[in-house]
Parts: C-alpha cells; sequence; structure tokens
C-alpha cells in the first residue's frame, strides 16, 4: 500500500469531498450506477456479508445490528482481511442524540512486548507480518459487544446466526482467496491453521465449497454464553457472550496456543483489553463537516489535506488534470508529514488537534506547495506554538530503508439509514519507538505495553491466512519516494493487476462506518 500510487489512491480518499459540492455530476462517466432506495442500504466487499446486514435489517434490526452481522459474515467469508481476531475502529452516527461518535478497537500489544525484549530476542526489530509476534489483542468482539450494548436492539444469537451458517455449510471460494491461500507460506507453522485452509495439505481450489466450522463453534460459544446470561438483561447478557471471549474459555485456549507456539500473549493480555467510545475529530470543508477517528490511526491526515486543499478551486482544475493531481499531491505530503510528528496513541500523547485543524495554520502551511514543482522533502509544521495542547512529542525519525511494500489490511462494511459520514484509515504511532524498517512502532504505558504497526505490521497471525496477498485497496506511500521505482519492482505486474481487481472508488459512509482490518489470533485454534 506505498510508494509511487500515493497520488492515485489517496487523490481518491483525501479529495473525494473536494468534488461532493457539485452532485448533479455524481456518477457521471463511470460504468457504477448510482444505487438508490426507499428504506436502507448496505455495502461491504462480500455478496455474503452483503445478504447477511441486508437480512438483519429487513428483520427489524437497524444499522447497528447489521454492522456486527455483516461484519461477522465477513469473518467467513473475507479470512484475509477479517476475523473475530480483528481490530476495530468505527464511525457513527446517534440519530437520537445527533451525535457522532468513534469506536476505538485497536489493537493492544502483550505486555510481554516490550523494546527490551526485542532487542534481546529479535534483533532489536518488530517482526514483518510474522504469525503470533507481530500480532496485537483483538478488538472486533469488544467493538460487537460496544455497538450493540449502547445501539443496537438485537442479540448475538441473531446477529451471528448468518456467519455461523456460512462457516457450517461453506460458500464458494473466489478466485482471490484461492489465489491468497495457494501462496500462504506462513501458516504453514500451524497445523491447526493448516487443517482449516488447507486439508489434506492442499490449498482448496476456486468455486470449491470452502468450510470452517472451527470458526462456527467459537461463534456459537458467544451465542451460548449469552442465552446462559439471559434472565439478568439484554446488557448482561451481551456482556457474557464479550466476557468468555476475553475472560473465559477462548481466551484462555488463545493464550495457551500463543505459549506452546512462542507468541508472546498471555491470558492477562485479553483479560485486560477493552475498547474505547471516544469523541471523533472533524473538520468543515466547504460546508461538509467530516469526521475522522481521533487516536492511534491516519484517518486525521485526511481532515488536514481538505484544510489545505481547500485554498484551491480543484473544480476548475478538471478531475485528474495535471494540475489537479499535482495540488492534491502536494497538499497529501505536507499532511503526511504532519502525520508523522504529531498523530499518534491518545493514551502516550496529545495531539494538537486545535491547531493542526485549524484554518489559519492549513493557511501558513499552503505557502509551501509549489505549483511548479514537486517537493521531495518531508515538512512537517510547527502547530505547537499556537496550541493549547502543548505536547512536544518524540522527534521525528522516518526510517525509508528496507523492503516497504504493503498490500492492504483494512476492510470496510457500511450500514446505511440515512445520513452520510466519511471514512477514514488507520495507521499507529506511539510515545517511545524504535528506528526499525517500515515505521515499526512500539509504545511503552503504565499497565501495558501497545504495539503500533504503520504501514505494515498490525499484519497477523495464525487466526487466518492472510498474511499475504492482501488486495491493495488503498496506497499510502511514503512522502519522498520517487514514483519511478514501482514500475520496475518484480511484483509491479501483480501489485497492479490487484489495484485493477480492488479500485479505490468513493469512500462515503453513513450512520456506520466499520474499519476491520486482519489481525493477530489464532481463533480457529479455541474453537474445539
Amino acid at each position: 500500500m506505498r510508494h509511487s500510487l500515493l497520488a492515485f489512491a489517496l487523490v481518491l480518499s483525501c479529495t473525494t469531498a473536494a468534488l461532493a459540492q457539485d452532485d448533479e455530476t455524481v456518477g457521471a462517466g463511470t460504468m457504477r450506477p448510482v444505487i438508490r432506495g426507499r428504506t436502507a442500504a448496505v455495502s461491504s466487499m462480500r455478496a455474503e456479508a452483503t445478504e447477511a446486514a441486508r437480512r438483519i435489517l429487513q428483520g427489524g434490526g437497524n444499522a447497528f445490528d447489521a454492522a456486527v452481522a455483516g461484519q461477522a459474515a465477513l469473518a467467513v467469508t473475507d479470512f484475509p482481511s477479517n476475523g473475530v481476531g480483528s481490530d476495530a475502529v468505527l464511525l457513527l452516527y446517534d440519530a437520537k442524540a445527533k451525535k457522532v461518535v468513534s469506536i476505538n478497537a485497536e489493537p493492544r500489544a502483550p505486555r510481554l512486548a516490550t523494546i527490551e525484549w526485542y532487542q534481546k530476542n529479535n534483533g532489536g526489530k518488530l517482526p514483518q507480518s510474522d504469525g503470533l509476534l507481530s500480532g496485537g489483542i483483538p478488538g472486533v468482539v469488544d467493538a460487537w459487544y460496544l455497538l450493540l450494548d449502547h445501539w443496537g436492539t438485537m442479540t448475538f444469537e441473531q446477529l451471528l446466526q448468518p456467519a455461523i451458517e456460512l462457516a457450517e455449510q461453506g460458500f464458494p471460494l473466489s478466485e482471490r482467496l484461492a489465489r491468497e491461500l495457494a501462496g500462504a507460506k506462513k501458516i504453514r507453522q500451524y497445523p491447526s491453521t493448516m487443517r482449516v485452509y488447507m486439508p489434506g495439505g492442499q490449498p482448496p481450489k476456486a468455486g470449491a465449497i470452502f468450510k470452517n466450522v472451527d470458526l462456527a463453534r467459537t461463534l456459537k460459544k458467544l451465542v451460548e454464553a449469552e442465552k446462559a446470561a439471559k434472565g439478568k438483561g439484554r446488557h448482561e447478557a451481551l456482556k457474557a457472550a464479550r466476557d468468555r471471549f476475553y475472560k473465559g474459555d477462548i481466551a484462555r485456549e488463545m493464550a495457551k496456543f500463543s505459549e506452546e507456539n512462542g507468541g508472546l500473549f498471555r491470558y492477562e493480555d485479553f483479560a485486560e483489553y477493552t475498547a474505547k467510545i471516544e469523541t471523533p475529530v472533524s473538520t468543515d470543508y466547504r460546508g461538509y463537516q467530516v469526521y475522522k477517528n481521533p487516536s492511534a490511526n491516519q484517518g486525521p491526515t485526511e481532515l488536514i489535506t481538505l484544510n489545505l486543499l481547500e485554498g484551491y478551486d480543484v473544480k476548475k482544475m478538471g478531475l485528474n488534470t495535471p494540475d489537479y493531481i499535482h495540488t492534491s499531491i502536494e497538499a497529501i505530503k505536507l499532511a503526511m508529514a504532519d502525520r508523522e510528528k504529531f498523530l499518534g496513541d491518545m493514551d502516550f500523547i496529545k495531539i494538537p488537534y486545535d491547531a493542526l485543524l485549524s484554518k489559519e495554520y492549513a493557511r501558513e502551511r499552503r505557502k509551501l506547495i509549489d505549483p511548479q514543482k514537486a517537493s521531495l522533502e518531508l515538512r512537517p509544521g510547527s502547530p505547537l506554538a499556537k496550541s493549547t495542547d502543548q505536547a512536544a512529542g518524540p522527534p521525528l525519525r522516518v526510517n525509508l530503508e528496507g523492503e516497504s511494500d504493503h498490500t492492504g489490511d483494512t476492510s470496510e462494511l457500511r450500514a446505511e439509514p440515512s445520513q452520510r459520514l466519511r471514512h477514514r484509515r488507520r495507521h499507529g504511532r506511539d510515545g517511545h519507538h524504535l528506528q526499525l524498517p517500515r515505521r515499526l512502532l512500539l509504545a511503552r504505558g503504565r499497565r501495558a505495553e501497545r504495539a503500533r504497526a504503520g504501514q505494515a505490521a498490525a499484519q497477523h497471525a495464525a487466526e487466518h491466512a492472510g498474511d499475504e496477498g492482501r488486495p491493495a485497496v488503498h496506497d499510502h506511500r511514503q512522502p519522498g519516494r520517487r514514483r519511478s521505482g514501482d514500475a520496475h519492482h518484480p511484483d509491479a505486474d501483480e501489485r497492479r493487476r490487484l489495484r485493477d481487481e480492488h479500485p479505490a472508488g468513493d469512500r462515503i459512509a453513513a450512520m456506520v462506518d466499520a474499519q476491520l482490518p486482519g489481525v493477530a489470533v489464532p481463533a480457529h485454534d479455541v474453537s474445539g
């Protein structure tokens, strides 16, 4: 997800709002029709997940219920990028409260994953998408719980049923998933994972009916816990399902698997994990209020970019003209530099959002954009003098050495009854960090160590087969890298094919915008 297509992938995501003022032209010149309806809409990466969410809406559930059902179905049908081992960040709109809310269910590193441990045992480097050592505590089940407890109307029993059926009865394997399984290497060290994804030791072919009965059993355990606590009321029943994953036999089995296979996860790591409800950050772009999750992700970079682009008439420039692309790229470079310097995990640092997102700061930064010249420098700004959030943060250290390709780790599901919210992307940051390839970051806190993996890390373990070959939906390239290099990369043709197969497109969401990347724990090994 990097290098030369920074321009195109991020221009698509970061300048969507720049063209949104011209609604009459939406859908023109594209083979993707504008889909309209009277009651609701669902969009996801897989037809089976979309159908699961639609089924919930038709059965009387709301958008929040549908989001849980759809993502659980994605855990079955899009296993390289999803799973009950996933982390999650969500933006949602509470229509009753008329309020946008952020849910932060990002992964937390196990307590044993200290800087000292990696220095002593791994040559001072964090592993690069290498099984259990590169994972974080999964947050998606806690995100499901928060979503349902605060805004949902249905039970886990109702919402997990479509995913359980898919896992037990199977679904036809797509060409993409068959390719990824055939090329997967890192999962071969885990016999239980091989039993699920390569029965008989051979990857299944496209069109084969793929089943995951182990995952179905794990989901059924959540339902069993909910049923057992039903008499205590809906809140306690939902919490019982959540607690069985983080504090019950599922957590103990995951910890046991980790310890037996060289991982650093222990039971206490799961038991201490909690997702958080946060207040999002936002900016006004030409009358559109655009929201992003505030902590431990790079979503606010888009807000910084939009503030910079607000000073230009991008509509007059024309879509994808040289001026349009150049201006957008240069704005993104400046925003990415501020991302490198200031964004991070708010448990460990203060982010000066009041200054970073101010129009005055954008006006000053906009002066650095040369209309005739592309910058190859990383140029973070100095907003702190104008900020009430006085936090100097760590010195900016950027390592551009090493292999920096990244094929993507974020999937999205949207359930949309009405109003629109903008999408966000995830990115890790820290308070203390090692100087490592791919900006793999490790932060130290009072209660637990947290690893934040920037452009590569939170690619995972044995939970599902997707350590390799993820679709390049977004292409977040490092600022200052020359665009010509990618064309000569030995994998360039495959990257272009994946980009064509999974175009970025307009990322407009509403009501529930759930980003659910693939992650870190061997849940299929905890199902027996």
